[in-house]
């Protein structure tokens, strides 16, 4: 065939952009796996000129590809110059799995004589109307559409008007239906005027000669394409000025989100000052001291940081608990989430759940709006509940069936909600005492109990006090604004001397005094020493002895009061509030007792 009866090489990569005239109303496009061809929608029906057996073979294997990874049915038609065995073996060579898929009947290769052909004649209603029952039963097998490739070499000339007749057949069954032909003829087979006649009959034309792509276009074609390209240029205008639109409201959005950003970094910047004041204030998040003791306790902390164990932090008011569990969680693999606190004792019966779980908007009087629950603040954090002796005993249940389930619902929410916390709690209490008294559940204790830590008294490691009392006084005045101050030797013995029933936070506390009163003069703590030591006003209080006169005076009155909130303040460790607190042992309000205190000018533990 002579090379100018097809197009100049100048046009051979050019490709069908839309769907031609007479295809499919169905917008999804198809892959035809080969580059020049492009997507296409379904009913698309054309056609392709080969010079070689390699020619045919590199265009049916890439387009049965893509009809395979699009679960479309495929069937190859075959005749000479390739056998059902040839081109089986040429496209298990080149696609993987295709014995699966031949297996599985998602790929047929039927021989011309079982397809167009009657007694060697071309059989018209055979080769058009067959192709219903095929789609027919592809789509009750779950197929997307119809594939079909096939070859022509079957042609002869005198059939050639019965060819035209079955190519319009053809045009006419799929061009509503989800079905793709591709149909192959052999350039030695055709003269210059047939390929034109083949191509008319055909959407449009390509041609594959010694790996070389080219592409025939009818008239019809050019028309349609014109068209399409005039739509195309309408579209064109109205994505434009959309895009204008859309380009300014995202600009307007990027504003938005760069102001976001702005007080995002604002607000961790703040909470990364108030941390570090925080520290600072509170002598910082260090556990000091260098006696066994603090030895002991760091090994305790070293061990179970590391691990997501339940901890029990142990220890009388005051000896430093939280600074234990945050010590925990620093150590741990959660150290880049929140250490959420929650103290038990804050924590009213009515807003227990609230706090604890959160709640969402209308849950209940006053609910104006959703909020977070602790245990939703801690996720992939830790949860540290201080004073956990104080719990009340109707909320325990409710605590205890979110650490056995690992879920939890807040107020007025009936979905399940779901927090990886680790759970760090501290008490003051003796809680196998309130176990055994009824006011702490057994089962709520082991589950915390995991991993017991006793946190020392400072009574029983005073060799600690000379760096707790040295960095106490270093913050000191650096919070208050004071020039630097040393303790002696003297004052060292002193501290050490006392017996600290607030532990260290009343030995930060009376050294805080010490700051801010030694405005020229040296460092004096008030330990020891009248009303200031809570110690020696216990022991007074036990010696006094009523005398039986029937009358007191108003001054005797006065200091048998006195003596005795100093000896409830003793037994009770300095604590007002709660179960056998100073105000409980004295049955009286704890506003009432702190209001007594400051009248008679005492000064309360820390």
């Amino acid at each position: 065939m002579p090379r100018d009866a097809l197009p100049s090489d100048s046009t051979k990569s050019q490709l069908l952009e839309q769907a031609p005239a007479g295809a499919s109303t169905d917008h999804a496009l198809r892959r035809s796996g080969i580059d020049v061809v492009g997507d296409l929608p379904w009913g698309a029906h054309f056609c392709h000129f080969y010079n070689t057996k390699e020619d045919l073979v590199e265009t049916l294997v890439p387009y049965f590809s893509a009809g395979l990874e699009s679960n479309e049915l495929c069937v190859c038609v075959c005749s000479e110059p390739l056998t059902e065995q040839e081109i089986t073996e040429a496209m298990r060579t080149a696609l993987v799995g295709f014995d699966d898929y031949l297996a599985e009947g998602r790929i047929e290769v039927v021989s011309d004589h079982d397809w167009y052909l009657t007694d060697g004649n071309l059989d018209l209603k055979k080769a058009a109307h067959g192709w219903d029952q095929k789609l027919a039963a592809a789509t009750a097998r779950g197929f997307e559409g119809l594939r079909v490739a096939g070859n022509t070499i079957w042609l002869k000339r005198k059939d050639w008007n019965d060819f035209s007749a079955y190519e319009k057949e053809v045009d006419e069954s799929i061009g509503d239906r989800h079905m793709m032909f591709l149909c192959s003829y052999p350039m030695q087979a055709c003269a210059a005027a047939e390929v034109l006649d083949v191509a008319r009959t055909h959407q449009f034309a390509v041609a594959r000669r010694n790996g070389i792509w080219e592409v025939v276009e009818t008239p019809e074609l050019k028309q349609t394409k014109s068209e399409l390209r005039r739509l195309n240029d309408e579209l064109e205008q109205r994505v434009a000025g959309r895009t204008g639109e859309l380009t300014e409201a995202n600009l307007e959005l990027k504003r938005a989100l760069a102001e976001i950003e702005q007080l995002r970094w604002r607000v961790e910047s703040e909470n990364a000052y108030l941390r570090k004041e925080v520290s600072e204030a509170s002598g910082g998040s260090t556990i000091l001291g260098n006696g066994d003791a603090i030895r002991r306790l760091h090994e305790q902390i070293d061990m179970v940081a590391p691990t997501d164990a339940t901890v029990l932090i142990l220890g009388e008011t005051g000896v430093g608990k939280e600074l234990v569990a945050r010590a925990i969680h620093e150590r741990s693999p959660r150290r880049e989430r929140s250490l959420v606190n929650v103290n038990c004792t804050a924590i009213s019966r009515e807003l227990f759940e609230s706090e604890f779980f959160g709640h969402v908007k209308g849950a209940f009087s006053g609910a104006t709006s959703g909020r977070t629950g602790r245990f939703q603040l801690a996720d992939r954090g830790s949860l540290f509940l201080d004073e956990l002796g104080d719990l009340p005993l109707e909320m325990q249940p409710k605590l205890l069936r979110v650490l056995q389930d690992g879920e939890f619902h807040a107020v007025g929410d009936d979905h399940p909600r779901h927090a990886d916390v680790r759970i760090i709690a501290a008490s003051n209490h003796d809680l196998k005492q309130a176990i055994r008294e009824g006011v702490f559940r057994e089962d709520l204790y082991y589950r915390l109990s995991v991993f017991p830590i006793e946190v020392p008294p400072l009574r029983e490691r005073k060799e600690d006090i000379t760096v707790l009392a040295s960095q106490f006084v270093e913050a000191a005045c650096r919070r208050f604004n004071r020039s630097p101050l040393q303790l002696s030797a003297s004052q060292i013995e002193q501290l050490q001397n006392y017996d600290w029933p607030g532990n260290v936070r009343e030995l930060q506390n009376i050294i805080e005094r010490a700051v801010i009163t030694a405005r020229l003069g040296p460092l004096h703590f008030d330990i020891g020493e009248g009303a200031a030591s809570l110690a020696e006003e216990t022991a007074n209080a036990a010696a006094v002895a009523f005398e039986p006169t029937g009358i007191v005076t108003e001054d005797e009155m006065k200091r048998r009061d006195r003596e005795n909130i100093v000896a409830a303040l003793s037994q009770s460790r300095g604590r007002i509030y709660g179960p056998g607190g100073a105000a409980d042992l004295l049955g009286i309000k704890p506003t009432t007792l702190n209001a007594r205190i400051a009248k008679l000018g005492l000064k309360s533990l820390p």
